[in-house]
């Protein structure tokens, strides 16, 4: 199983009035894995999960779904606003 995370904190403006315990962090962590699969017949898993929303697609070899998994990372780092 090959597998990598993009992490990304987002962190709420800060305000002269407003108490430090009112302020408020939030962390989006997007984890990607291949997984292989348990017998020669069934097919290669790509994962993603954002938030606890996990999303699988099958694919019939590693170089695939890895490739897959490369190309949504990419998607989801614009999406986040971070570097590609």
């Amino acid at each position: 199983m090959s597998q990598y995370k993009i992490d990304r904190v987002n962190e709420a403006p800060a305000r002269t009035d407003a108490p430090l315990s009112s302020w408020r962090m939030e962390r989006t962590v997007v984890s990607f894995a291949v997984y292989e699969p348990p017998e020669p017949a069934l097919p290669y898993v790509a994962v993603m999960n954002l938030k606890g929303n996990v999303t699988a697609r099958a694919f019939p070899t590693a170089v695939e779904a890895e490739a897959y998994n490369r190309q949504m990372a990419v998607r989801m780092k614009a999406r986040l606003g971070l570097d590609a």
